[in-house]
């Protein structure tokens, strides 16, 4: 009883200290002195808090120990186990631990249960308000981790901050749940400057040091764990996009499989499974551009900077591979150009557009060239069977295949002149037979190539 005498004239005193105005302490964001909030509870030998809003907080220790030591700047409450709590004009927690291997240590631990429905609940609340201009940085919560060159993280885990979510073990009732939230708000008022020097994200991410490059050879930009790659998943099956939230709409991030490039699936494991209608790559745009310039929805270009007589470049290559029967047709390439019902071309209308531009040289000293090149395989084995094979097929069909039979030419030809032995001669010849006629057009004349079913060309 009598050492509770002691520790109870020993909070008075520190009490008393605080009623001296040139003494007063006072504790944001509360503007009453510390005597105010704070007393001693002799019965329940309990120190108790209280704010203005009606809540409390009891702190009880052991009536052994020594409670409470000012050295002019600070008042600092020793805990039993040598640890201290202290208080003054900026809040230092120093806190040393020894600890056995495998343990969990938290050099501060705070746990707060919500006790009423509906309510808005901070576990931790930082507020820094400022009516000035900051420094370099200014951070309500800071996170630090530094090692020595003994530290590491010994093969485990190591995070400045860590946000953990633990779901309900039960079907959810609602809500939306993020285990990190970033926030940013924009008053009325707010005029944002347009300048490469200044810089709003809702997140910053920087490397530095004078190891850096280690980071560059190593790091990752995200690491991700535990998600199942299928469809329909966060992770879509061969490992290809990532689904995020755009507003309420899915979207999703595209994941390459290879280096400065865009891979997507490959031969094994992941490749891709295509078994539905749905193309994997699809790329819709509209236009209402009608100034005299080019409209392209895609652009690929591929420029050559080294000489070679021994490679052979395609800007593009498509390739599809079959060990099955195909259906009732099989493309590598469709192409189609579609005019609806009012749609008409201007000038000239095309599926493909092909154009070869021949170096403005006095000579072209080697080489072939042409706008299209077509090659059938015919591997040793093959034996066709009397099915049909040709370098070139048409077909006209739709319903009104007469006004093509009217107006349709097999080949168009423009800007040649006619010369002996030329690309284009115009002779007067003497044809014997011919079975029939192939409609063409040249310089915009219509001419006709005779054919016949006799091998020797007729009579």
């Amino acid at each position: 009883m009598r050492k509770s005498f002691i520790i109870l004239g020993i909070v008075m005193a520190l009490l008393l200290a605080f009623a001296m105005p040139g003494m007063a302490i006072k504790i944001a964001p509360y503007s009453q002195p510390l005597h105010d909030i704070m007393h001693w509870d002799a019965a329940s030998q309990k120190l108790i808090i209280n704010n203005p809003e009606g809540e409390s907080q009891t702190v009880s220790w052991l009536s052994t120990v020594d409670l409470w030591n000012y050295n002019g700047n600070s008042w600092t409450y020793d805990l039993p186990d040598g640890d201290k709590f202290a208080f003054s004009k900026r809040v230092d927690f120093n806190i040393a631990t020894t600890e056995g291997a495998g343990s969990t240590v938290r050099g501060i631990s705070l746990t707060d249960t919500v006790g009423a429905a509906l309510a808005i609940h901070e576990g931790i609340y930082s507020h820094v308000t400022s009516a000035y201009m900051t420094g370099s940085w200014t951070n309500a919560v800071v996170g630090v981790i530094t090692y020595s060159a003994t530290g590491s993280a010994g093969g485990g885990m190591a995070a400045s901050f860590c946000g953990e979510l633990n779901m309900q073990p039960a079907a959810s009732s609602g809500g939306s749940y993020y285990p990190y939230h970033s926030y940013f708000n924009f008053p009325t008022s707010t005029v944002l400057i347009d300048s490469t020097a200044f810089n709003y994200a809702f997140e910053k991410y920087e490397a530095a040091g004078g190891a850096v490059v280690q980071f560059d050879l190593y790091g990752d930009f995200w690491h991700i764990v535990g998600l199942t790659p299928a469809d329909g998943y966060i992770l879509s099956e061969g490992y290809t996009t990532l689904r995020c939230l755009v507003d309420v709409y899915d979207k999703y991030l595209v994941l390459s499989r290879i280096e400065n490039g865009l891979g997507m699936g490959s031969i094994s494991p992941n490749q891709l499974n295509l078994d539905a209608a749905s193309p994997l790559f699809q790329l819709y745009t509209t236009s209402a551009v009608t100034a005299a310039s080019g409209v392209q929805s895609a652009l690929i270009q591929q420029t050559m900077t080294v000489a070679s007589n021994v490679n052979y470049p395609d800007v593009l290559k498509v390739q599809l591979i079959s060990d099955v029967k195909t259906g009732a047709w099989c493309s590598a390439i469709f192409a189609q150009l579609d005019y609806v019902e009012s749609g008409l071309a201007h000038g000239q209308g095309s599926v493909i557009a092909t154009e070869l531009s021949m170096p403005s040289v006095t000579a072209v000293i080697r080489g072939e060239y042409s706008l299209f090149q077509m090659d059938i395989d015919m591997p040793t084995g093959c034996v066709m069977n009397n099915n049909p094979i040709s370098l070139f097929k048409a077909n006209v069909w739709g319903g009104a295949e007469t006004e093509f039979d009217d107006v349709g030419v097999v080949l168009d030809v423009d800007g040649v002149t006619a010369g002996a032995n030329d690309f284009f001669y115009l002779a007067d010849l003497t044809v014997t037979k011919a079975d029939g006629l192939l409609k063409i057009r040249v310089n915009d004349v219509f001419y006709y190539v005779f054919i016949t079913t006799a091998i020797n060309g007729g009579d």
